[in-house]
């Protein structure tokens, strides 16, 4: 991993405040934040891995605000490439952004967002984009004049789940046992790659470019292909299924969501889930069969990438909680 060197330009004051770029000394405050904010602790090295980006040119893009060494606020954003056609630029997507209970209201997003910006626009960066949410949509929009262009919807398929194995899922003490047979299903379903390439480009959309360092890099989150016939389908297990995109050779839709239905009944999962662009390769097929739910807008902040930004089309694998 890339290393960054610790130098003045990296460090900033706004009043009694200091901000750093982020580095591979300091990321770990990103996570002390985070269990500030969520109470939860997220894998260790997480955010290195995420912040980690050096195969596109572009590295540790965000700043973390301190009040002494207490970590107060941070924004990021995760470079990767945009593909439109022969067309392929720099991009970046809007991901985490955070700050203490104890000091919001105190302009340090909107300072902290200035210097991602800048750093941004330095590295080539040529446009960002993020999902927005009722909070940060009017901020995004308004304070910050990103443009919103493209919504996308949700998708929720019910499955009627095993109960014993549901049980198994919920109780902590029989998580050893319940991980033993989860892996056993999975054995039958997975293959030996880390994810799938965007359906949409090969359809003359524009969208996210994964390339194989693309997907090595995705791997902070655990997520898996798994074949139904012979339709690939990239998909992350937890609570629920999420599924990421899906390539269908020589299957229909229905067959494939019913073939993701029985392991999921298997793993003891009641609920599926998929989010993309409208319209879209997979969301014009879902929407025949299931109810679209608003999900978020697409927001752009557009550095000067040339890109036409309603034929950028996503699905819930370029998200990066995915």
């Amino acid at each position: 991993m890339q290393a960054l060197p610790e130098n003045t330009e990296q460090v900033h004051q706004f009043g009694e405040y200091t901000i750093e770029r982020i580095n591979d000394n300091n990321l770990h405050d990103v996570g002390l934040l985070h269990h500030a904010i969520y109470g939860s602790h997220l894998p260790k090295g997480y955010y290195h891995k995420k912040y980690g980006t050096a195969y596109t040119g572009a590295t540790y893009t965000g700043f973390i605000a301190y009040n002494n060494r207490l970590p107060i606020a941070f924004y990021g954003v995760v470079p990767c490439f945009l593909q439109c056609g022969e067309t392929r630029v720099l991009a970046a997507q809007s991901t985490d952004t955070m700050t203490h209970p104890e000091y919001r209201k105190k302009g340090l997003l909107t300072e902290v967002h200035r210097y991602v910006l800048n750093l941004s626009r330095e590295e080539g960066i040529k446009i960002l984009f993020g999902f927005g949410n009722q909070d940060s949509i009017p901020i995004y929009k308004h304070k910050y004049n990103w443009e919103e262009n493209g919504i996308m919807d949700r998708f929720e398929i019910p499955v009627r789940a095993n109960q014993i194995i549901g049980f198994l899922r919920t109780k902590p003490v029989l998580k050893n046992i319940f991980t033993f047979y989860q892996k056993a299903v999975l054995k039958r379903y997975v293959l030996p790659q880390a994810g799938i390439n965007s359906q949409d480009i090969q359809h003359g959309y524009c969208g996210v470019y994964r390339d194989q360092q693309y997907l090595e890099h995705k791997k902070y989150n655990d997520t898996i292909v798994i074949s139904i016939g012979k339709s690939k389908v990239w998909v992350k297990t937890s609570n629920d299924l999420m599924i990421g995109d899906i390539e269908l050779i020589d299957n229909t839709l229905d067959e494939v969501i019913a073939g993701i239905k029985k392991m999921a009944k298997q793993l003891g999962i009641q609920k599926i889930h998929f989010i993309a662009s409208r319209p879209s390769i997979l969301h014009d097929l879902f929407v025949k069969k299931y109810e679209a739910i608003p999900a978020f807008p697409v927001l752009y902040k557009d550095l000067g990438s040339g890109l036409e930004l309603g034929k950028i089309k996503f699905t819930f694998a370029d998200i990066d909680i995915f």
